[in-house]
């Protein structure tokens, strides 16, 4: 616990107790979270998609676990930003790495393009995947051009 000490304004240099409350208080918190911060390893591009911007880091589907000390919270971050081309319904078109894995939370989905696309995010299965759904019928593929995908998800 932060040791917080009992300001006396009309004492001489109040003000460095209170910035050494404040640095104990930022020491407590930043004590309790910890961040893998973003990287991609384990993330598979799967049938004809691609990063949408290669050259920056954000252009990339990449993801992130920020942990809060305690009954073990996790906050999994995933962002999407892929363009996918050649697919048709229900393809397979980014594989993730098993520990994105989420007891709580199993599918999430997002729609995107002219919106008659979706990502659907799958962590239940034994190879957590997102998938393409296409809201315009099982027979529909995506345009030669493809299509961005422009999502995050939090879970």
């Amino acid at each position: 616990m932060a040791k917080i000490v009992v300001i006396d304004h009309a004492a001489t240099n109040w003000e460095q107790i209170e910035n050494k409350n404040f640095d104990s208080l930022n020491q407590q918190v930043t004590s309790m979270i910890s961040d893998s911060g973003w990287t991609n390893a384990g993330m598979v591009l799967l049938n004809g998609t691609v990063e949408q911007n290669p050259d920056k880091d954000n252009g990339k589907p990449q993801y992130r676990f920020v942990k809060l000390q305690g009954p073990s919270e996790i906050i999994r971050i995933l962002s999407v930003r892929a363009v996918v081309k050649g697919s048709t319904a229900s393809s397979s078109i980014i594989g993730l790495p098993e520990f994105v894995y989420s007891e709580n939370d199993s599918v999430l989905g997002a729609s995107f393009g002219d919106f008659s696309y979706r990502a659907t995010l799958w962590t239940t299965l034994n190879t957590p995947m997102i998938y393409l759904d296409m809201l315009n019928g099982s027979n529909q593929t995506v345009p030669d051009s493809g299509i961005s995908i422009d999502q995050t998800f939090m879970y």
